[in-house]
């Protein structure tokens, strides 16, 4: 029971829906030293230029591991930045980019498409998770097998803005809809899930290891079946245009920290534990999750690609968007997406962050204790 508990209070942190989004806008880990947060210049040498960077979901807990990593690795630091964490609701997380409050945001396409759609030039400017994340999850005791077998079963979903992802899904797989009924479970997915109250959820990779530390589960990814673009980092034009080194600093950092997880994931669940250390009781359920989350960005071998749009997947989450009627149909997407910016981000020494992950021997190979200070 304790470790269910446990698992429970990391899965609080966690998940990352794209079509959720987050809940009220959370109190930033650090205040910002400055109210102009887009990115506030420093005029003496040495010193960290402040940044804020939006995220769909809480900071603390176990989820986003690269940026944990480009934090405490000190890879923020070597760009010249001093970045504070902020989450934001579906609702405002656009408008406080547009309006200048956060430098940059990562978010899901669902919420920046319907900002653009609204009327707000955005940009986005870096993969950082450049696959379809998401799928759906049943007990392996439930002998639910393929999606076919879904046909007769009760399924979880956490909101109305979910159905853009796995009814595709479904229709590529030919499951009759209809066979299945269809439950709003809101943030209790995993509860439900547990109590035999659903027989499948909706969520995404890095849940489900966490689940299977638990109870064994069946996980069945969308990626298999529609190739959809996932979360991504956005910016304002008017940020593209006149300081695009700054972007291409804060997205060389979390590339650094991407890489680092992906060859040290241990290590960042040692950071992340550092930083909430109520989620010790759960380590394996951590590490799991960070070592699936490290796996759904970019990999080692996309090299210069790396942080890469592509445009096929991005096109396709809009038009699977304009189909259930979240966005409108004259929306262009290939006019709010550019690789200008991953082209300037490339250009850093994988080398020596490889040889960061496996010279790291402790908490004390850290370079910055921001994460837990």
């Amino acid at each position: 029971m304790k470790k269910w508990i446990a698992m429970l209070l990391v899965l609080v942190f966690v998940f990352s829906l794209v079509a959720c989004g987050a809940k009220e806008p959370a109190e930033p880990a650090t205040e910002p030293t400055q109210e102009d947060t887009s990115g506030t210049e420093t005029d003496e040498p040495g010193e960290l230029q402040d940044i804020v960077i939006c995220l769909g979901t809480e900071f603390a807990g176990a989820s986003h591991p690269a940026f944990k990593a480009a934090v405490a690795m000190g890879y923020f630091a070597e760009e010249g930045l001093n970045p504070t964490f902020v989450a934001a609701s579906t609702d405002s997380a656009c408008k406080m980019l547009m309006a200048g409050e956060y430098t940059v945001a990562e978010l899901a396409p669902a919420i920046t498409l319907a900002g653009i759609d609204a009327g707000m030039d955005l940009v986005h400017v870096f993969a950082g998770k450049p696959k379809n994340i998401f799928g759906l999850v049943s007990k392996t005791a439930s002998g639910i097998q393929t999606l076919k077998d879904m046909e007769g079963h009760k399924l979880g979903y956490s909101s109305d803005t979910d159905f853009p992802t796995f009814m595709p899904v479904f229709a590529a797989a030919g499951v009759d809809t209809d066979q299945i009924e269809f439950v709003l479970v809101g943030d209790s997915r995993t509860t439900m899930l547990q109590e035999d109250a659903v027989d499948i959820i909706f969520t995404w990779e890095a849940e489900a290891a966490m689940l299977n530390e638990t109870y064994p589960v069946t996980y069945f990814s969308d990626d298999d079946y529609v190739k959809i673009q996932s979360n991504m980092i956005v910016a304002t034009r008017e940020m593209v245009e006149n300081n695009p080194d700054l972007i291409a600093r804060i997205c060389r950092a979390y590339a650094k920290g991407q890489l680092f997880t992906q060859l040290n994931p241990e290590a960042v669940t040692e950071m992340t534990i550092k930083m909430t250390p109520s989620l010790a009781e759960n380590r394996a359920g951590v590490l799991a999750n960070i070592t699936i989350s490290s796996q759904l960005g970019n990999i080692i071998e996309t090299g210069t690609k790396w942080g890469f749009i592509d445009e096929d997947r991005l096109v396709l989450t809009a038009d699977i968007q304009k189909q259930y009627d979240f966005i409108s149909d004259d929306l262009d997407v290939t006019q709010h997406y550019t690789n200008d910016i991953w082209e300037l981000a490339s250009d850093w020494d994988y080398a020596a962050v490889k040889a960061d992950a496996e010279n790291w021997t402790g908490i004390e190979s850290c370079r910055s204790d921001a994460l837990w200070k």
